[in-house]
């Protein structure tokens, strides 16, 4: 890989830390394997260009990613934002799709 890709291991590591250390209210919370798994997930579909890259998940679908329920993914989606470490726009269809992007 060369030119602007970063590899996901390096991202995901970067990510983890510095959301620690930003964001201090990160750093024991779920929030941060939301944030991983948004990573991820950004990651797959730009094939290494996460800040040029949208996903499209569900709160449901990222809450069985994480073992948790859709009310509180919501909430922790809403740290996120607070927080800065992602932009995300719902749409008002059957499916509750959010899109997600890096700021």
């Amino acid at each position: 890989m060369g030119g602007s890709v970063l590899t996901l291991d390096n991202i995901v590591s970067a990510t983890s830390f510095f959301a620690g250390k930003w964001t201090p209210a990160l750093k024991r919370s779920q929030a941060r394997d939301l944030l991983r798994l948004l990573v991820c997930k950004l990651y797959g579909v730009s094939h290494g260009q996460v800040f040029h890259a949208h996903v499209r998940a569900s709160q449901s679908g990222l809450a069985v990613d994480l073992g948790i329920s859709r009310e509180w993914c919501n909430q922790l989606v809403g740290r996120l934002v607070e927080a800065r470490w992602v932009q995300y726009a719902a749409d008002r269809l059957p499916g509750r799709a959010i899109h997600v992007r890096l700021p």
